[in-house]
């Protein structure tokens, strides 16, 4: 690792910056700390620091700065042919250093790096976990040791590799990987022992000091950039997010635990068997959501920073130019927090690094530029305090990674476990993870209590354990929804071709959901012979790009199938392919008067196929009294949408139907025809002439919400709420709502799911959701805005910012480039458009309220 290229009169350069003072004056760039109490102070740029990345300090204080010069760089860099590790030494303890020294080089692909008490620096590359020390006290390393090292893949992204690093209590080290992009993977130490995988997610590890007794921590990660102890030994890592799901997450690490994230599964993190918030039994929750790309975390307990920062977390995040800070509160065993801004910068500020000094001082590393390869540029800040406010905390020498607790009796381990909060039981599922203790597990699953059949499970899932075939088709019957969810996913993961036969009788009962339906047809594609031949032989360059796919016909044949519930089976029609939907299939099926929710979904398969090929059947259902009006409206909206001349097919309904609800249904479609002066007179006409008030203030725009009528509709307004009527108001096109929101499988993705808003939402929240909808915004459905080279801003879900470009997540859950953006950045306000009430009538408004809350 010493030797290279390097030219001559760089090291000359670097030798007449040793006595040369870097404290230099602030520059022009606007970097605003919106806490008056603390300043910021620039003490290093380009030349003496470029493209600086991890940093360390040790014992004395000396600040050790990776120095990056190998992150893709473009092929006229000028710069040295490997990293560099650089060090800044305070020599009169003014907390200015005064002198620079190079104290290692010839680092490649180098990420970050932690310093121990007795001085040794341990690096990670993208592929090495390194280890330099200065044996003849000169100030410069002379000798590298290689403690781990990532082989294959041949080939890593520069931010998947190895990341993080932190010296634990425990005196372990403890290191991130990236996700691998579904590539099989191998980490050897330096003793022998290694892990390896296929198509996992990123992860967590632990080795020695010198490198053996290799050991998986956790897993379940995308890009976990950062690691870092509080001083309680809590350990928290930063996240990054996968391509459609976020936020990126602020984490809490503790032995065994699962994050849900897993390659093979592809980028976009919207996989049923995945999780991103704990969603899923046995994966865990983050402890803050967190802006795009963050970088390094620092417990605020280690500054003189005051009482206002004791239980605090900085974290900077490198794409929206800041530095947050993040109170913390317990929750159950762990913590829980949200972010607020406390630094803000400009363009030419992407903090790193943070770490802190023995006085409480922050130095931060600035990469500056907004690109990604390496480009002359960078700078150290120092954050401190104007006048400091406490004595820095002091590290404890016990990790809460596993929590206290140890390998003891299984039975009374197991009996701790289902009485435990959700950090703690994972601990304790690890704990129970031993081929020895299998037998006491697996007797647990006959267990009478729901929680212990799910926690035994739960520990088989993650182990290698065989679990014989009758016990787990009970397990796939069983009453509880958690259980038969986990049962179907051990059932996939496991690759149980000799269920195969059997998991279709889960089908026959109408206790599955739209959540178990999409696991059930999950675990289905798991067991496909294809695939597992693929997948258990390795082919192809990554596992995410394994067919994953049904067998022939597989769908249509359930739809066919009259021996299983019609409303399970409308929970299918979702996932025909749109070559499936045809006007012989949709009329066969159409035509037998299944139940209601069958209907509904086949109906809208016709509308997502958009073309005129099943108009007839669907004009068909509208007008036959064999049908309920909520099904015969919801055709009437479909027509509407199939063809571009249904002004005609519209007007009879509504001059010949006296359904209440398919009138309103028609009225609501006719609205695209009141440019024609005859459509207008005539449906004018039909309504005085039934003194349907209601229906002529939705066809006149009269007693429209307003600003003020969210105090004046009465208590009596709701009890009269039509909730098949507010149905049809939600999938209006005009209302938005299913644009971004799905309910039981059909509508938007870029909203959350609302099939069973009404059990966690009041009235008054759904009120407040509809009227204001940036007054409560989860973490997960945070906005992002473009604005595009001419100047156009653009509103989405997701962001992914390249070099010259940047990736937005449309409204509609496409993905559109930007080429040199002019700006981009997190939406104040919800994506949800406010106003939209404005389109209703009182009388709608409160219908639409009925139904959200009928959702459940």
């Amino acid at each position: 690792m010493q030797g290279h290229n390097r030219p001559f009169f760089i090291l000359v350069a670097l030798l007449l910056l040793e006595f040369q003072s870097c404290r230099i004056a602030q520059p022009d760039n606007k970097v605003q700390v919106l806490d008056p109490g603390l300043e910021l102070t620039l003490l290093a740029q380009e030349p003496q620091i470029t493209t600086p990345i991890g940093m360390a300090i040790d014992r004395n204080d000396a600040i050790y700065i990776l120095e990056s010069h190998t992150h893709s760089p473009p092929e006229n860099y000028t710069g040295p042919n490997g990293d560099l590790i650089k060090k800044m030494t305070d020599k009169d303890g003014d907390g200015t250093p005064e002198s620079w020294s190079v104290f290692a080089e010839g680092i490649h692909n180098g990420a970050n790096l932690a310093i121990d008490d007795e001085g040794k620096v341990y690096v990670t590359a993208k592929k090495h976990l390194l280890s330099f020390e200065d044996i003849d006290g000169d100030g410069r390393s002379d000798r590298v040791d290689t403690l781990v090292v990532l082989d294959p893949p041949e080939y890593v992204y520069d931010h998947a590799g190895l990341l993080g690093i932190a010296l634990g209590p425990d005196r372990g080290i403890y290191c991130s990987r990236g996700n691998l992009g579904g590539k099989a993977w191998r980490l050897t130490a330096s003793d022998g022992s290694y892990l390896q995988g296929y198509g996992t997610g990123g992860m967590i590890f632990r080795c020695e000091k010198d490198g053996s007794n290799l050991q998986s921590v956790a897993s379940g990660f995308w890009n976990p950039f950062d690691l870092k102890f509080t001083h309680t030994g809590r350990l928290l890592a930063t996240d990054n997010d996968p391509d459609s799901r976020g936020p990126n997450r602020l984490l809490e690490i503790v032995q065994g635990g699962r994050y849900g994230f897993e390659c093979l599964y592809g980028g976009s993190g919207l996989h049923p068997y995945l999780a991103w918030n704990g969603e899923l039994p046995g994966t865990l929750p983050m402890v803050a959501p967190l802006g795009e790309a963050p970088c390094a975390l620092i417990d605020a307990s280690f500054t003189n920073f005051g009482t206002g920062y004791d239980q605090c977390i900085l974290v900077n995040v490198w794409e929206e130019k800041n530095i947050v800070k993040i109170p913390l509160q317990k929750k159950e065993s762990s913590i829980q927090g949200f972010p607020e801004v406390l630094i803000q910068g400009d363009t030419s500020f992407h903090p790193v690094a943070l770490v802190t000094d023995s006085k409480g001082n922050i130095y931060i590393s600035d990469w500056v530029k907004r690109e990604y390869p390496n480009h002359g540029r960078g700078k150290i800040w120092r954050l401190s305090a104007k006048s400091p406010r406490s004595s820095p905390a002091v590290g404890t020498d016990d990790s809460q990674i596993q929590r206290g607790l140890k390998k003891g009796d299984p039975q009374l381990l197991f009996e701790a476990l289902v009485q435990a909060d959700r950090f703690e039981r994972t601990v304790m599922r690890a704990l129970l993870n031993n081929e020895n203790d299998f037998p006491a597990i697996r007797s647990h699953l006959d267990d009478r209590d729901a929680q212990h059949r799910l926690e035994a499970l739960l520990i088989l899932v993650e182990s290698d354990y065989f679990l014989d075939r009758d016990k787990l088709l009970d397990l796939l019957h069983d009453e509880h929804p958690e259980v038969r969810k986990m049962a179907m996913i051990y059932t996939g993961k496991k690759m149980r071709t000799d269920l195969q036969g059997s998991l279709r009788t889960l089908l026959d009962e109408e206790r599955i959901g739209p959540d178990l339906m999409d696991i059930f047809l999950a675990t289905v594609q798991h067991l496909q012979p294809e695939f597992i031949e693929n997948y258990r032989n390795q082919t192809g360059v990554t596992a995410d790009k394994q067919e994953n796919k049904f067998p022939e016909n597989f769908i249509v044949s359930i739809l066919r199938d009259h021996e299983i519930p019609g409303k399970v089976r409308s929970l299918v029609v979702p996932h025909l392919d749109p070559e499936e939907i045809t006007a012989s299939l949709m009329g066969e099926l159409l035509s037998t008067n299944e139940s209601p929710e069958l209907i509904s979904s086949l109906l809208h398969a016709c509308e997502r196929k958009n073309d005129t090929s099943t108009k007839e059947i669907v004009l068909e259902i509208s007008r036959s009294d064999q049908f309920p009006g909520n099904v015969r409206a919801q055709a009437v909206q479909v027509i509407s949408r199939l063809q571009d001349q249904f002004c005609g097919d519209l007007l009879q309904i509504l001059s010949e139907d006296d359904d209440a609800l398919v009138n309103y249904a028609a009225l609501k479609g006719l609205h695209k025809c009141r440019s024609e002066v005859k459509v207008d007179e005539t449906v004018t006409a039909i309504l005085q002439e039934r003194s349907a008030v209601d229906l002529l203030q939705v066809w006149t725009g009269e007693n429209r919400m307003n600003a003020n009528d969210r105090m004046s509709i009465s208590e009596e307004s709701f009890e009269k709420g039509n909730s098949d009527r507010g149905q049809i108001v939600f999938r209006q096109p005009s209302s938005q709502c299913v644009t971004c929101h799905k309910v039981h499988g059909w509508g938007g993705t870029i909203g959350p799911d609302l099939s069973r808003i009404g059990s966690s939402k009041s009235r008054q929240q759904l009120i407040d959701a509809v009227l204001n909808p940036s007054m409560e915004i989860a973490p997960e459905w945070q906005g992002w805005y473009v604005i595009d080279s001419m100047g156009k801003e653009h509103a989405g879900r997701q962001i992914d910012v390249h070099l010259n470009r940047a990736e937005l997540m449309n409204l509609d859950g496409s993905f559109e480039n930007f080429p040199y953006p002019r700006g981009y950045g997190v939406l104040e306000n919800s994506i949800m458009p406010e106003g939209l009430e404005k389109a209703l009538t009182r009388t709608e408004f409160v219908d639409l309220i009925t139904y959200l809350q009928d959702l459940k």
